[in-house]
């Protein structure tokens, strides 16, 4: 099931949190920049010091190519976007004072693996011509409509083209459906529980418990339960769980739940996959009621998520059974992990509820402003 939502910016719900009427920030943001500039730390190009609620996102200078990563959260596919450029000409954002210097004509959103990740999926390219006779920030405001729902759980906003070396944002917007999971423990947060698996449960952490073939635990870090595997967080959040395996040589099913479906609806099953070790990546299959419907090979690189991705028909079905199995037979290497998992209808159905998200600032700020460091 699908629910119609717009998603709201750290600032607008950490203020929020702070007297109480919400109790967590609904996404986070982080900007990344191919170079440092004064007053920022290096990586970070959102201002989240004192004021940050009325402050912006600019390039300072780095121009076309700059540009902002978002983490959406779980479970939400973003379907349109509204941006407001920033505004500059001299004045704080907010306070238009005239001139177009450092308008963004052309900009892009592009599905990404994680914060400074990679893309997994098209980028989708907007361009706009300069308002000819501006007057206030509600000129320079733009909606997009994404021909493909970015629902990979972060995403990116880049420059292409400004008539400046600093483009930026004074206000982000994004608006989507959540997509309800039918899955217990998709992110494996609780546990140990909500699925079954071929494999041999490890509950205790240590540099040689996951060394035989065909076992599993659930931690932080692959390198928390073997020497040789390396270190790196979850695909959710950097620092949560995820499933960590050593493949099987027998082929047997690692993960597998049986949930409910409605008779004669499409189904979308998505997940990430990574290696803890370079040699003899796993090879994943997905199969729904004993019949193979996708998969994806693990990148050779450790560390790097990748997502998988495929849709399935219920037909006549009352329930679905899917089991995640690596084909890789091969005893050395062989090793990855698992995040993420998702699996809902297509269709989105109508709307019952909304929530409010705005980037980067209140909702309905007329006035922004910026360190003078990023002044144009």
């Amino acid at each position: 099931m699908k629910f119609p939502i717009l998603i709201a910016s750290v600032a607008t719900c950490a203020l929020a949190a702070a007297s109480g009427a919400l109790a967590a920030p609904l996404v986070t943001l982080q900007a990344v920049s191919p170079s440092a500039y004064p007053g920022y730390d290096a990586k970070y190009a959102v201002d989240k010091g004192p004021g940050s609620a009325t402050t912006d996102w600019a390039a300072h200078s780095t121009g076309v190519g700059s540009y902002l990563d978002v983490a959406i959260g779980g479970n939400v596919g973003v379907t349109t976007a509204t941006v407001t450029d920033r505004v500059t000409s001299g004045g704080g954002n907010g306070g238009f004072v005239g001139g177009l210097y450092d308008y963004t004509t052309s900009f892009s959103i592009t599905p990404i693996s994680a914060l400074g990740g990679v893309a997994v999926g098209a980028s989708q390219v907007f361009s706009f011509s300069a308002p000819a006779s501006p007057g206030s920030p509600a000129d320079f405001a733009h909606a997009v409509s994404l021909s493909t729902p970015i629902e990979s759980g972060f995403l990116r906003y880049q420059v292409l083209a400004a008539n400046g070396a600093n483009p930026g944002l004074s206000n982000i917007s994004l608006q989507g459906v959540t997509l309800s999971n039918l899955l217990a423990n998709p992110d494996f947060s609780a546990g140990n529980t909500g699925f079954s698996s071929g494999y041999a449960y490890v509950a205790v952490a240590g540099p040689m418990a996951l060394y035989a073939p065909g076992t599993y635990g659930i931690g932080s870090s692959p390198s928390d339960y073997h020497d040789q595997w390396s270190a790196f967080g979850d695909h959710t959040t950097g620092d949560g769980a995820m499933l960590i395996l050593n493949g099987a040589e027998s082929g047997a099913s690692f993960w597998s739940q049986v949930v409910p479906v409605a008779k004669n609806r499409a189904y979308d099953f998505t997940g990430w996959l990574a290696s803890s070790y370079a040699a003899s990546p796993a090879n994943v299959q997905l199969t729904i009621n004993g019949q193979p419907v996708g998969g994806l090979g693990a990148a050779a690189t450790p560390g790097v998520w990748s997502r998988f991705s495929t849709s399935w028909y219920s037909g006549e079905a009352a329930t679905a059974t899917l089991r995640l199995t690596d084909l890789n037979p091969a005893f050395s290497g062989n090793d990855f992990a698992l995040d993420d998992l998702r699996f809902s209808a297509a269709v989105p159905e109508p709307a019952a509820w909304t929530l409010m998200l705005v980037g980067f600032g209140l909702t309905g700020a007329a006035v922004r402003r910026r360190r003078a460091a990023i002044m144009a």
